[in-house]
């Protein structure tokens, strides 16, 4: 149940943020995942496609449904940057427009694909994959400073002050 955020009646509010240099290939690179080994179902996931955008999905997988929020432009590939994505747990057919994607703390624009039988994640075996998902494995080839989620929605100033933390700490200039 550690980093669960649902009870596959209800979701809750979570965030995600990752400080990573994701390279610029053609294939999707998972940045977090919490994914079934033994299933290959996830609950949520965090991660570049093919094209470069940036996606968060959360995943019914009694229902075999997905909630996807997906960044309408390319993001930064090649340099460290911060990326985020917030959802506050409304669940329901609803979901992926509770969700909000960020690069270095800054809203990106995105599209919402709904889907309407989907109801709220569920918890089972899942482990958290840093950088992969698992079964098969899906190596993201990025380089991770840190990750971190936390329950509830981070807002963009408290994304900003991590950004800012982030800055100081690895003497980057985000």
């Amino acid at each position: 149940a550690n980093l669960t955020f649902a009870s596959g009646v209800t979701d809750q509010a979570f965030s995600v943020i990752v400080w990573t240099n994701i390279p610029d290939a053609a294939a999707s690179r998972v940045l977090v995942a919490k994914a079934d080994i033994t299933t290959n179902s996830s609950e949520y996931a965090l991660f570049a496609t093919i094209n470069d955008t940036l996606t968060f999905r959360l995943y019914d997988s009694t229902a075999t449904k997905v909630a996807i929020r997906t960044s309408d432009a390319a993001i930064t590939m090649g340099s460290i940057r911060m990326f985020a994505a917030t959802y506050n747990g409304g669940g329901g057919q609803t979901a992926a427009s509770g969700i909000i994607l960020y690069q270095d703390a800054a809203v990106i624009d995105s599209t919402a694909t709904e889907d309407a039988l989907y109801v709220a994640m569920r918890d089972g075996t899942r482990v958290l994959a840093l950088g992969a998902d698992s079964v098969p494995a899906s190596y993201s080839g990025e380089s991770a400073l840190c990750r971190a989620i936390v329950s509830g929605v981070l807002t963009a100033s408290q994304l900003s002050a991590l950004k800012n933390l982030g800055n100081g700490f690895w003497g980057l200039n985000l």
